[in-house]
């Protein structure tokens, strides 16, 4: 008996073995799922967790870690690359109890196949007009950058300062894709008079953008203080610039005191208020503008709108609003331009297959006008330039309400070959009515729809859907060979290539001006020869300067006015001596300069 009294310590330390063993094993940490969505993390909350560090391993290699109470945080872009976080959650006693899954979050480094992506009304105002370096074999060229939207962003309670100035432009790309803008309110400006989500754009591309409810309010407390006085809700002034699928709500009140000084005219419009030259496609506007000064120019699309370097062109647009434009003062100058879609329209290749549905009033109070109703004009457009007898800027298949009295405010006549077709509240609810002859003269099929009122568009982008094409573009000379994919290089962009508008054939690019970006000489070369799937060798004889400076590269073009406004997404090859033109049906065209042969 005593033997095992003596041996129950024993046994129950060996009973103990197995719990001392256990309490003794490394707790299992729990884990939780890290989201991230653009540059926001968020994570839920783990219970017993007093605090959480976020650890950031950049794409150096480096790594550093924040302490914080909540569970959400925006990650800072600061450098292009991949970030690489993880999330630790500790106790009261600053033990660690879950650890989160890694999320990779990916910064573009800008270019078309790796963009920067825009998710927040931060990254938005983060938008600079600055650049990246492309290298083709031995040659650099400086690339605009690419931004795409990732996400809807709402502007409510945000101070937005235009994108782009006047000596720094945006230059890039902005692909909406597809998302919305909403809530931006411009009361107060920042900038030099050119006030919009856009300032001052030049040479570039917004696309695929609905900037909703948007609202702009100025006076001379706005502090608005330049002489250029240009208003926009998506962009201010605009130069060489292709705006596609982008679509407007929203209004605009420019009142009579938008400067204390000065006497100048503002440019108004529910897109852009002034632009120069460049393209608009499937677009529209949907609002309210109301405009006075002592020279008004106001449209649902464009206030002010010429040709600039490139010729402008507005095709497949819709405009529905309510237009109203006052020149105010005494010094016999005041003037008002109101029109559904374009203001003041002084110079254009094509105008086509556009929808005006509203109301538009120019009025001019004072001794503004001299007496003469010739500075006050409203219609579709207010003003078209031209010579007295005809409106000579071409305008195809325009639909309008026929209590909009004229298509052109100061035109009575439409240029030989030009249609536009007043259309009755009811007509312009039928289909049936944009049927001209055997032709529908909206394209139902891919670009529009009808609405409960009249036409509306798909919202569908017309530009920048090209097929994926190599360009080798090689030279016997140097032995120099470059290989280029036009959906990653980006063409129009990367190489400052004059778009040659030509009235009877599509735009492109000039083989030899290519030549010359790329740095490729021609001298001491016999020919160059163009060859491709689906064509016949095009062969340019160098010391034939007839042909060899009439070769052209069709990528993305557009129809000449004179046809239906089809839109060309392939590649092609002009040679406009002969009118000849060489389609290409593969995805590889090569370019090959053949030097002499050896005396």
């Amino acid at each position: 008996m005593r033997r095992l009294i003596r041996l129950i310590p024993v046994l129950l330390i060996m009973l103990m073995i197995p719990i001392l063993a256990c309490s003794c094993k490394e707790k299992e940490l729990g884990s939780f799922a890290l989201s991230i969505y653009g540059p926001n993390l968020s994570w839920e909350n783990v219970e017993g967790a007093e605090k959480y560090g976020l650890t950031c391993t950049t794409p150096d290699g480096t790594s550093y870690t924040i302490i914080m109470q909540g569970n959400s945080f925006v990650a800072p872009q600061t450098a292009t690359g991949d970030y690489l976080y993880t999330v630790t959650a500790y106790n009261a006693k600053e033990s660690v109890i879950a650890q989160s899954v890694p999320a990779l979050y990916h910064i573009g480094t800008g270019s078309f196949a790796d963009p920067i992506p825009i998710s927040s009304a931060d990254e938005l105002c983060a938008i600079t007009s600055g650049s990246i370096t492309a290298t083709f074999g031995t040659t650099k060229v400086s690339a605009p950058l690419y931004y795409i939207m990732t996400a809807d962003v709402d502007l409510s309670n945000v101070e937005m300062t235009p994108i782009g100035t006047q000596s720094d432009p945006f230059q890039g790309c902005f692909d909406g894709n597809g998302h919305t803008i909403s809530n931006l309110t411009i009361t107060m400006s920042n900038s030099v008079g050119r006030i919009g989500l856009f300032g001052n754009v030049s040479k570039a591309i917004i696309k695929n953008l609905t900037l909703a409810n948007a609202s702009m309010i100025l006076s001379s407390k706005s502090k608005v203080t330049d002489t250029g006085l240009e208003f926009g809700l998506l962009a201010a002034h605009t130069i060489d610039t292709v705006i596609d699928n982008c679509h407007v709500t929203g209004s605009i009140d420019i009142l009579s005191d938008v400067m204390t000084t000065g006497s100048y005219g503002v440019d108004v419009g529910g897109l852009v208020g002034n632009l120069s030259g460049g393209k608009i496609f499937a677009s529209s506007f949907t609002g309210s503008i109301k405009a006075r000064y002592s020279q008004v120019f106001v449209g649902g699309i464009v206030g002010y709108a010429t040709s600039g370097t490139q010729k402008f062109v507005l095709t497949n647009c819709l405009s529905s609003a309510t237009i109203n434009a006052y020149a105010t003062g005494d010094n016999g100058n005041a003037k008002a331009r109101a029109g559904i879609l374009i203001g003041s329209l002084s110079g254009a290749e094509r105008i086509s297959t556009c929808v005006a549905n509203g109301s538009v009033k120019a009025m001019v109070s004072g001794n503004g006008a001299s007496g003469s109703d010739a500075n006050i004009s409203s219609g579709v457009f207010g003003n078209t330039a031209g010579s007295s007898t005809e409106n000579t800027i071409p305008m195809i298949n325009i639909f309008y309400l026929d209590t909009i009295l004229s298509v052109s405010g100061t035109r009575s006549v439409l240029g030989s070959g030009n249609t536009a077709y007043a259309l009755s509240a009811e007509e312009m609810k039928e289909k049936r009515n944009y049927i001209i002859g055997d032709t529908t003269a909206l394209d139902f099929d891919s670009i529009w729809t009808m609405g409960a009122e009249h036409p509306v568009l798909k919202g569908i982008g017309q530009s920048l859907t090209h097929k994926d094409v190599s360009i080798v573009v090689s030279s016997e000379l140097n032995e120099k060979e470059y290989n280029l994919s036009m959906q990653d290089t980006f063409l129009p962009l990367y190489y400052s290539l004059t778009i040659n508008n030509r009235t009877q054939y599509f735009s492109g690019y000039r083989i030899n001006d290519l030549l010359t970006n790329l740095g490729i000489s021609t001298e001491g070369a016999k020919e160059v020869i163009i060859s491709g799937e689906g064509m016949n060798d095009l062969v340019m004889p160098v010391s034939n300067e007839s042909v060899f400076s009439s070769v052209y590269l069709l990528y993305g073009s557009y129809g000449a006015y004179s046809k239906l406004p089809e839109t060309f997404t392939g590649i092609q090859i002009l040679n406009t001596n002969n009118s000849t033109f060489y389609e290409v049906t593969g995805d590889i065209l090569s370019i090959t300069v053949v030097k002499k042969a050896e005396e």
